[in-house]
């Protein structure tokens, strides 16, 4: 298979896993349950304003989720669009799948922004919410498949049939040149395996009903996590994930070598949703006496993502934008055992 047309199978996989989640969610807990669709919504939103609790922030509190409201999540915003401006005619799959990928945690962001203002009526949150998971969820699996191309193509070289794999020297042996297994497969099959079983631990984590809001600088803010929110990081994303997961192990078992591409496909597309879901659990479930710290630390984690991916790019710019030099052809030529051009 073409390895365009196996990106856009990688996409279009990413994006439905994100539609199938509010299907499941229909099925598996309202369809469940004898509530009028009104009831299930005023269940899943969050509480009226005047139920919960008021706390008091402290001027180091109120600081910092400022910064975090304000600077932090701009700032990733921003860098955001730089990069995907910076990437938007590359066509490296690595470089397009990572545009890709910014682009839909953007688009989750500005959906969320969009989202302060009430206009879709009493589903307007579970909309937004919803919108926002999926895209970041889709943002992981993009960018874990942009890394594990970059991974394979500019490093191992495993699926590089005129080079050999950088493990070679490791291993001594390589399936490529004799009828062995290739070590990397092992590994792979190992690391799948785990990412598989790690899947599987937001789902034995109970739903919280922690909300509280407070003053911060003049604003009342309301911290808090959603039911339908839970359920879709601790339930549905997990399960999207671990599917995926176990079918990309289920392929490298069963076809071996041959697998490892299309297994490395699946294990991307999984490992989006798991990471979303592992990322949220992390921190709002960390602080559950302290859902204000969890709001900063969230947008913090975002904010070191984006910028370690200008940092990579930074570093590596000219090799992944600019044009090999000379030294640099006949340095990869005697690496593959060719004679290099004076």
């Amino acid at each position: 298979m073409k390895r365009s047309k196996r990106f856009w199978i990688v996409t279009i996989s990413a994006i439905l896993a994100g539609i199938a989640a509010p299907i499941i969610f229909w099925f598996a807990y309202l369809n469940l349950q004898n509530v009028s669709p009104g009831e299930a919504i005023s269940l899943l939103s969050l509480p009226e304003s005047h139920s919960i609790p008021q706390r008091t922030f402290s001027l180091v509190e109120q600081t910092v989720s400022a910064i975090a409201e304000y600077g932090f999540s701009n700032i990733y915003k921003l860098t955001a669009l730089a990069l995907i401006i910076l990437l938007w005619r590359k066509r490296s799959p690595d470089l397009v799948a990572l545009r890709r990928g910014l682009i839909s945690s953007l688009l989750a962001e500005l959906v969320k922004v969009a989202g302060t203002a009430n206009f879709l009526g009493d589903t307007q949150g579970l909309i937004v919410g919803y919108l926002y998971g999926a895209g970041e969820a889709i943002c992981f699996s993009l960018v874990t498949y942009a890394l594990m191309v970059a991974l394979d193509e500019r490093i191992f070289k495993f699926s590089c049939k005129d080079g050999k794999c950088a493990l070679l020297n490791l291993c001594r042996q390589c399936h490529k040149y004799s009828a062995t297994p290739c070590n990397l497969r092992l590994l792979f099959l190992f690391t799948i395996a785990g990412a598989a079983i790690i899947s599987l631990m937001p789902l034995t984590a109970g739903f919280m009903n922690v909300y509280y809001k407070g003053v911060v600088f003049g604003e009342t803010e309301v911290f808090g996590m959603p039911l339908f929110q839970q359920i879709l990081a601790l339930r549905v994303f997990p399960i999207i994930g671990f599917i995926f997961i176990f079918i990309s192990w289920v392929t490298l078992l069963w076809k071996k070598e041959e697998g490892i591409t299309a297994s490395k496909d699946l294990f991307a597309i999984g490992l989006g949703p798991v990471g979303y879901s592992l990322l949220t659990f992390m921190t709002y479930w960390g602080f559950q006496n302290s859902l204000l710290w969890a709001e900063v630390w969230e947008e913090c984690s975002e904010v070191l993502f984006i910028m370690g991916v200008a940092v990579t790019l930074f570093v590596f710019r000219k090799t992944l934008f600019g044009t090999p030099t000379k030294q640099f052809n006949g340095d990869v030529k005697s690496d593959n055992g060719l004679p290099s051009t004076p």
